[in-house]
């Protein structure tokens, strides 16, 4: 069995390498996988949220939902 995988490699890599990536590279897709890979490595801060609403009352405080604040990274 690992054989056979082993010829699929051999056959599929470099129509992969040569034909396909390229084709991706330039694609749309890929800048936004780019631009979104950029974005995790930002640092998240209190600035990034919007308090959404309150969910209750306790003893212990407030509960608070809140809303990613979007950013258009286009």
């Amino acid at each position: 069995m690992k054989l056979l995988f082993e010829r699929c490699k051999q056959q599929m890599y470099p129509y992969l390498a040569e034909e396909v990536y390229p084709t991706y590279k330039k694609s749309e897709e890929f800048h936004n996988f780019l631009r979104w890979k950029t974005k995790e490595k930002e640092q998240v801060s209190d600035e990034d949220f919007i308090p959404f609403r309150l969910l209750g009352r306790g003893g212990f405080g407030e509960v608070f939902a809140y809303q990613v604040a979007t950013q258009e990274i286009y």
